[in-house]
């Protein structure tokens, strides 16, 4: 039995969160946490205060699946 917590949008740049309980036969893990480093180290971006004031830029977009990495503990 696999338990998936999935995003649901709630506004823009907000989302609440439901979890799923469900059998698979097969379970695949991608290795977001990973990439999230990845793109966050590009901007120097290296703690949880430093994220929060990096999403606050105008030219910045699409980092909701960053901010959910961090907010579940996976990220600093």
């Amino acid at each position: 039995m696999v338990v998936v917590e999935m995003r649901t949008p709630k506004s823009s740049n907000d989302y609440g969160t439901i979890e799923k309980a469900f059998y698979a036969e097969y379970v695949f893990q991608t290795n977001a946490a990973a990439i999230a480093k990845k793109f966050l180290a590009e901007d120097n971006v290296t703690t949880k205060e430093e994220f929060y004031k990096f999403i606050e830029r105008d030219d910045v977009t699409g980092c909701d699946w960053i901010k959910f990495l961090i907010d579940k503990g996976f990220l600093f």
